[in-house]
């Protein structure tokens, strides 16, 4: 159980991860090389520590018990309160969702800004 919460939350970090390298690489060009050779790997790490630590701190210990139901003739799984790790999940996948629309959207505002300069600038230049 703590995997596949540790999975839900890694998975979001990548998405992150990926969506901040995309975006330096259009809106930052000049700073980009410098920036992620220089900090690509303490971004990672603190991403993947946070992702690891929220279902830590939410799941640890996943308390699950197997009670026999002679009615049915199985066992039926018992968990403790699932709350907190929905409440964390919902909160960690909104911000996330929230910081990935944003530099998304700047980004595709950057690359449609540039589409347009270039296309002004090469009319320009077959007038001349």
């Amino acid at each position: 159980q703590f995997f596949i919460s540790y999975c839900y939350f890694a998975q979001n970090a990548c998405a992150f991860l990926s969506t901040i390298n995309r975006f330096t690489a259009i809106c930052l060009p000049l700073q980009s090389p410098k920036l992620w050779s220089t900090w690509k790997w303490p971004i990672i790490i603190v991403v993947h520590l946070i992702s690891f630590a929220i279902p830590l701190a939410t799941r640890w210990p996943a308390v699950v018990s197997y009670l026999y139901d002679a009615d049915l003739n199985k066992y039926i799984q018992k968990r403790a309160s699932t709350t907190s790790v929905l409440i964390a999940m919902i909160s960690y996948g909104s911000v996330v969702l929230f910081i990935c629309a944003v530099a998304n959207g700047f980004a595709l505002y950057r690359l449609l800004k540039f589409k347009a300069v270039t296309r002004t600038s090469k009319r320009v230049s077959k007038m001349m």
